[in-house]
Parts: C-alpha cells; structure tokens; sequence
C-alpha cells in the first residue's frame, strides 16, 4: 500500500514546492534555492524510500504477480524504483548515497533480476553514480565559484566529511557496477561508452587546462581534466 501510494504523494508534494516557488517569484521548483530549502525532505524521503524496498526483498521474491512480470503489483512496484531512480538525479550526492544498498541488493538477487523489473532503471542507475564519483573541487565551494556551492554547502559539513563520504561512495560503486556488468551487460556497455565518448571529446587534451603546475605549465590533480578522468 506505501508502495503504490507514495509516488502520487509525492508528486503532490512537487506540486506544492512548485506553487511556493510561484508565489516567492523563483524561476523555477528546481532553482538552488528550492534545492537548497528542500535538501532534508529529499534527503529523508530517498532514505525511507530505499530502506522500504531493502527491507522488503522478500516480498518482491516471493510474489508471483510479480515474478511474473505483469500486472498491478509489478507496476507498482516498477513504479516506485522509477521514483527512487529518478531522484537521483538531484544535484546533491547524498540523495545517491542513501540509495546506494538498496541497489545492490536489488541487483545480486537472481529471482529479482529475472523479474526485469529492475532493468528499466538500470541506465538512470548507473549514469547518476558515475556522476557524483567525480570529485568536487572543494576551494571552488569555498569560493563560490561551483554552480551548487550552496547546496554542497547544506550536503556536507566540511571538506573532510566529504572526502570519507566520497570514499565510501567509491567502494561500493565497485560492487554496484560489477553487479550492473553482470545483470546488464548491454545497458552497462552502452552507458559507459557514451560516458567515455563525452570524456573524450571535452578533456582528452587536457581542456579546459585550469589548475595548472605554474613550474611547468602541465595538468595538475585539481585540474578538471584529471577530476573527471579520476
């Protein structure tokens, strides 16, 4: 029942922002402002969202309507992970963090891989991890020149509990992209090569060349070449 009620939930709850974002003159629900004001709700419901689904995996086995692969319950089902998968697209990495066990649960359970009720939103999965495991510059927070500065300010403390959250983001993006390889080979092929395509034709000659060594004229690793290759 919170499965198949919370996207329209939500969805109301999108409408609201939005109509606040009116009435306060913002351009849009999404601009850093709203971002930044609703970073905890959207922290909170990611977390409850996935924590509902990892404590459940049982029940999404052991369902026949499910295993199946049709009818009311595999779409209601279906249509929650497109919810959690979707936000993932938020700007701030935290939203991703939270998600991350949920993820993998899902992907190294066989009878649910089957189901392919994960395989729809594998590619929003994957592209929104490879996004948030390149570091963010954190001088750039400091000195406001990072388009989000405000809304990584709200994600993070401090320079050092980003690092530790990067660092845990890392590793079990090993496990969730082993996983993706195994289950979804076409998709995580497909996705990583567009992803190395786009590295390639903005940074394979070091462009845009900041952060230079000033002894040498050479990249350096705060250069964006190397944070996005990193």
């Amino acid at each position: 029942r919170i499965i198949s009620s919370l996207p329209s939930a939500l969805f109301q709850a999108s409408n609201a922002a939005a109509k606040r974002a009116a009435e306060r003159g913002l351009p849009s629900p999404h601009c850093l402002e709203m971002l930044v004001e609703q970073l905890e709700f959207h922290k909170s419901v990611s977390k409850m969202g996935s924590m509902l689904i990892s404590a459940h995996l049982a029940h999404i086995t052991t369902d026949k309507d499910i295993a199946s692969g049709c009818g009311p319950k595999f779409e209601a089902v279906s249509t929650y992970l497109r919810l959690l998968s979707e936000m993932m697209s938020h700007q701030s990495g935290v939203i991703c963090g939270d998600q991350m066990n949920t993820w993998i649960g899902l992907l190294r359970d066989p009878a649910i891989v089957r189901t392919n009720v994960v395989t729809p939103h594998i590619a929003n999965v994957l592209v929104a991890y490879m996004t948030h495991i390149v570091r963010i510059r954190w001088e750039d927070v400091w000195d406001q020149n990072h388009s989000y500065a405000s809304l990584i300010e709200a994600s993070w403390d401090d320079e050092e509990e980003y690092e530790e959250w990067l660092g845990n983001l890392r590793s079990k993006a090993t496990q969730l992209f082993r996983s993706i390889g195994a289950t979804e080979p076409e998709i995580s092929v497909t996705v990583v090569h567009s992803k190395l395509r786009n590295l390639m034709a903005a940074h394979s000659n070091g462009e845009p060349r900041d952060h230079l060594n000033t002894e040498n004229n050479e990249l350096t690793v705060k250069s964006t070449a190397c944070c996005e290759f990193e």
